[in-house]
């Protein structure tokens, strides 16, 4: 399948857990992240098309805050057998300069080289 991506998602090194705000339940962990996009591992399909409010557990604490948050849609489930967990792909759909500046930081401390 060709790759549809328009910025390079970049893995971070830490596993770093994801949060449903809204309900509390912990999705998964974060396995590639861009400006646009995420995708996580976690133990379920998730619903595609489905709106979640996120929030993205920071390695250490950036300008006082141990979070991104994010607002964003899933866009595909597939179980992935050398995980044994099930990869769901986001959309971002909102964030602010600070979520993005979070983003960016979090890459580029703590996120592997390509």
């Amino acid at each position: 399948m060709p790759e549809k991506r328009e910025l390079k998602r970049r893995h971070p090194v830490y596993y770093l857990q994801v949060t449903d705000i809204d309900s509390g339940e912990n999705l998964g962990y974060l396995i590639d992240i861009n400006a646009k996009g995420i995708m996580l591992a976690g133990q379920s399909a998730l619903i595609p098309e489905k709106v979640f409010k996120i929030a993205i557990q920071l390695p250490e604490e950036m300008e006082g805050e141990q979070a991104i948050f994010l607002k964003v849609s899933s866009v595909w489930s597939e179980f992935d057998p050398l995980l044994e967990k099930t990869r769901n792909g986001f959309k971002i759909d909102e964030s602010t300069p600070k979520e993005l500046k979070k983003i960016n930081w979090l890459i580029e401390n703590f996120g592997f080289k390509a």
